[in-house]
């Protein structure tokens, strides 16, 4: 198949049924002359009959004139649809793999394709026979497996009920969808479910497995060897990002970067470990009402967690965006630091956001989930995607419901699994728990309230081969530098300013565009430009709920002061670039204006950077992006402010666990993961306690 029917394909499986009948409309609108006059204005006319003409009979420059119209419009609608086109058209073109391996295009911007040292290393181990695969026993494709899982599961030491009627009446009791019996349905039992296998589930089930409790771990996504990894931005993306990496905010303002795989977002992350800020675990104690965070219990749970994961701070060499980034905020005597990362001091692969080929980062694959799988009490099974939580009325506990276990669904079939255990633990992230809580009945106004984004814009800068900085904008260690931005007078960051990673698809999908001969242009120069990224820590408060079929919503607005301290990152962005040495320089907004550093002088770049503000970050006028999702299930002292309490319990279902970044009372303004790792550990020996108390007054009882 060609782009356009990649296109037609990816908005088929991406879109809402009723947006996909609107674009559909939208797209017979331009097919017609009268349509392409409502939809595109006075660039449809001509000076011949019959005056105005349908899109595809439009000159190229009327054509580029209707979209630029619609990029800047005032109407939000077709600011969205633009965008829409624009990204997923871009993101085909530039990673469409041909024949070979390779793209047309990569050739003409300095892309190499897939990892150079993975191709080199694998011709030179073909024959030897050794392939890494820490999870190999623990791991059970339940797609592949098809009909016989009941034996795979049997043999990996996994209780097969004979009985799962009791467990079918709970989930058509909890008042859910999608209920209908399906033949080949299977029940199994064990100690404990954790739903998720990235940064909390990983470190539940390695906790509770090595304490000799039963555990299954459940994945919707498939699990990657690292033999298997590619390091292809398209089709890793597809096959390992949430909604084939296109997730976005429910009116597309906020694209989402979520793993969708074993291991989640620590397969796919970019290794920056910090610990959480003093300040922050002060606020969150407020917030909250719980001791937690300012605790003994906490502090060491974060060195524990620091330890497993091998954080160090150390690096052989910065790539060229981490170079830029250090020398531009030198030159301005502004704060630079470097990066913690859980990967050895000589891991400078750049396409790890694909998955580590090598192994070396510390996914939860190669820590958590391998401590686990080593435990022989865990088995983790993928590409199986939990639908609902079972619960019963619970007649002699402490809360009004006790949790009886889980229904997953195998793959894209129907064949249902029901898992009976003393203990569920949700890790699905803050996107996807909300949902899961509510399609099983949970009814506490706090779920999926309070989302947090950290919202990410980004700023660009073109450094020629003659500017000093080798390299190009794709090698190397991805993260190892980083600059706080704080607000006038304000004693803690507001912002970090930091590199992301930056592949052809992405770029080339984030990139303004004007005209096909200024977007040609900007991809001649990808190698060789920088991209920085403003990640701020937002006020805003966004929701995850449910939309009538069960699937997600995410609603997200930025308030005014997020709105501000965006345009502050953005505005110390742009000076680091000029003071690295830039010759050009630009941010995301839709206008696409390319301003020339070379003979400017000071009252140019204020005037330029004077128009940027002026312009803003309204929604779909200029892109934004998140790879942080926190806070929508809040931890809480109080079930009238708050998800779950402080042992991770929700209020409503007594022995029902939330582990995941959705627990954070608000945004941490740095890299996540090594909080949301040690808020999981504390969970997951909260968890530990109260089975143990079962256990004991169960054998008490015989």
């Amino acid at each position: 198949m060609g782009v356009p029917e990649d296109i037609a394909g990816l908005l088929h499986v991406l879109l809402k049924p009723q947006l996909l009948m609107a674009i559909r409309v939208f797209l017979w609108l331009l097919s017609t002359r009268i349509g392409t006059l409502i939809l595109g204005g006075r660039a449809s006319l001509t000076t011949q009959f019959p005056f105005f003409q349908s899109f595809a009979y439009l000159s190229t420059d009327k054509q580029e004139d209707i979209l630029r119209g619609w990029s800047l419009s005032t109407l939000g609608a077709f600011r969205a649809v633009y965008k829409l086109f624009k990204m997923i058209t871009m993101w085909a073109v530039y990673t469409k793999i041909e024949n070979g391996g390779f793209n047309r295009n990569w050739k003409a911007i300095g892309y190499c394709g897939a990892d150079p040292q993975v191709i080199r290393s694998r011709k030179c181990s073909s024959n030897d026979g050794v392939r890494s695969n820490p999870l190999q026993d623990m791991v059970i494709a339940t797609q592949a497996a098809g009909d016989k899982l009941e034996k795979v599961l049997s043999r990996a030491g996994v209780k097969v009920l004979n009985d799962d009627i009791p467990l079918k009446k709970l989930a058509s009791g909890n008042r859910n969808r999608n209920n209908s019996a399906a033949g080949g349905d299977l029940g199994i039992s064990c100690d404990v479910v954790v739903v998720g296998s990235g940064c909390g589930g990983g470190v539940i089930a390695s906790v509770l497995a090595k304490a000799g409790y039963q555990v299954v771990i459940l994945e919707k996504g498939k699990y990657f060897r690292t033999e298997d990894l590619t390091t292809l931005e398209g089709p890793s993306q597809m096959a390992m990002f949430e909604k084939l990496g296109s997730l976005a905010t429910d009116d597309g303002g906020v694209n989402l970067v979520a793993g969708a795989t074993v291991g989640g977002g620590t397969a796919i992350n970019w290794s920056a470990c910090f610990e959480t800020p003093s300040h922050v675990l002060q606020e969150w104690k407020q917030i909250s009402g719980l001791e937690l965070f300012t605790s003994t219990r906490y502090k060491l749970a974060m060195k524990k967690i620091w330890h497993r994961l091998n954080v160090q701070p150390n690096i052989a060499r910065e790539n060229l965006q981490n170079s830029v980034l250090r020398a531009g905020c030198e030159k301005l005597s502004a704060e630079v630091g470097t990066l913690a990362r859980n990967a050895p001091v000589d891991h400078d692969c750049g396409w790890c956001t694909y998955g580590c080929p090598s192994g070396q980062k510390g996914s939860t694959t190669s820590t958590w989930l391998k401590d686990a799988a080593e435990s022989k009490n865990a088995v983790l099974l993928s590409e199986c995607e939990a639908q609902r939580i079972l619960f019963s009325k619970n007649h002699s506990g402490r809360k009004h419901y006790k949790a009886r276990g889980v229904m997953a669904v195998v793959g894209s079939s129907k064949k249902r699994i029901f898992i009976e255990a003393q203990s569920v633990v949700v890790a699905s992230g803050s996107l996807m728990t909300p949902p899961l809580l509510l399609n099983s009945g949970l009814r506490n106004p706090n779920i999926g309230k309070g989302l947090h984004l950290h919202p990410v814009v980004f700023m660009w800068g073109y450094f020629p081969e003659e500017s000093g900085f080798p390299g190009t904008c794709y090698e190397g260690a991805i993260m190892t530098s980083y600059s706080p931005i704080y607000k006038k007078n304000g004693s803690f960051p507001v912002a970090l300013l930091e590199v992301p990673s930056t592949h052809p698809g992405s770029f080339a999908s984030f990139q303004p565009w004007t005209s096909a001969a200024d977007f040609k242009e900007r991809m001649r120069r990808f190698s060789r430009t920088v991209t920085l990224c403003a990640v701020t820590r937002d006020t805003s408060n966004g929701q995850v709920s449910v939309e009538a079929d069960g699937k997600p919503k995410i609603d997200y607005t930025l308030n005014a002061v997020d709105e501000e301290t965006i345009l502050e990152g953005i505005e110390k962005g742009l000076r680091v670039l000029i003071a690295a040495g830039a010759t050009e320089i630009g941010t995301h907004q839709q206008d696409g204006e390319r301003f020339c550093v070379k003979g400017a002088n000071s009252r140019d770049i204020e005037a330029y950077i004077k128009r940027v503000r002026s312009r803003g970050v309204k929604k779909n006028k200029i892109i934004i992006g998140s790879g942080h999702h926190m806070g929508s299930c809040k931890m809480g002292s109080d079930p009238r402010r708050s998800a779950v309490d402080g042992e991770g319990e929700t209020w409503e279902v007594e022995g029902l666990y939330v582990s995941d970044g959705s627990v954070l009372p608000s945004a941490i303004g740095v890299n996540p993961m090594v909080t949301i790792q040690s808020v999981a550990y504390c969970i997951a020996h909260s968890v530990l306690q109260s089975l143990d108390s079962q256990y004991k007054s169960s054998t008490a009882k015989l």
